[in-house]
């Protein structure tokens, strides 16, 4: 049973429009009253089929995809991420170029320049761009899994937080097969080291993963700490660490 709030706000069903309450706020929604059979073979809706059809595939994407990432990436995401992560998917399957209308697909899309540039472009926190924290250079050995920071200098290349006395540095790697939705990931050995530290070279390598199938997703996330009493705490929030695509092959 629905119930009032106030003058004209309620959280269930009345009259077939439903108050749903989300971080946002209370918004409203109306049941569908498209009959199932019509929906399905009417050519008026082949459109909002089709449409359906890829916001479904997108979401069994993205959620296959941050599955195999969620422990490695977690503090370096925004609440929202998942839901902007759909959207990306989207738009990668729309880059195929060579399937028919309503059967485009996210193996083939991702295999075009413009859908791994997508993928490189995505923020996993919205609210902070890894390009305003990195400022240095690197170079990935593809074919050998490693991440290199030549004469990498925390305060030179990197923002760092006020609060910040160390960073931590983390490299890892997807085989993400884009028809199967399936995947295997592995991430290098973090390296630990003062934000005071001297010019140095850091290398980070992580195992490629096992299988033949499937795109290999490099990613390089960065992270900041705060030592007290020899004990390291990871700062939390915007200030926390941040992760970026830095290589699809």
């Amino acid at each position: 049973m629905a119930r009032f709030k106030g003058l004209i706000e309620f959280i269930g069903t009345l009259g077939g429009i439903t108050a749903v309450n989300s971080r946002e706020g209370i918004y409203l929604k109306s049941k569908n009253s498209i009959p199932k059979s019509r929906y399905e073979t009417a050519p008026s809706y082949a459109n909002l089929r089709m449409n359906s059809h890829y916001m479904a595939e997108s979401s069994k994407l993205s959620k296959a995809f941050r599955d195999l990432i969620k422990v490695f990436g977690k503090d370096a995401c925004d609440t929202r991420m998942y839901s902007r992560m759909n959207a990306l998917m989207r738009s990668i399957i729309m880059c195929d170029t060579v399937s028919k209308k309503g059967e485009f697909k996210a193996a083939i899309g991702i295999d075009t320049d413009e859908g791994k540039q997508l993928l490189k472009r995505f923020e996993f926190n919205k609210f902070v761009a890894f390009n305003t924290v990195f400022h240095g250079t690197y170079n990935l050995e593809a074919l050998a899994g490693s991440l290199n920071l030549l004469q990498f200098k925390p305060k030179t290349d990197l923002q760092i937080p006020a609060s910040a006395s160390h960073v931590l540095l983390q490299n890892g790697i997807l085989r993400f097969d884009f028809n199967l939705k399936k995947g295997v990931f592995t991430y290098s050995e973090p390296t630990l080291l003062p934000i005071t530290a001297l010019a140095t070279d850091v290398v980070l390598t992580a195992a490629i993963p096992e299988g033949s199938n499937g795109m290999l997703v490099y990613f390089f996330k960065i992270s900041f700490l705060q030592e007290l009493n020899g004990v390291f705490y990871p700062l939390k929030g915007n200030e926390g660490s941040v992760m970026k695509v830095i290589g699809i092959y």
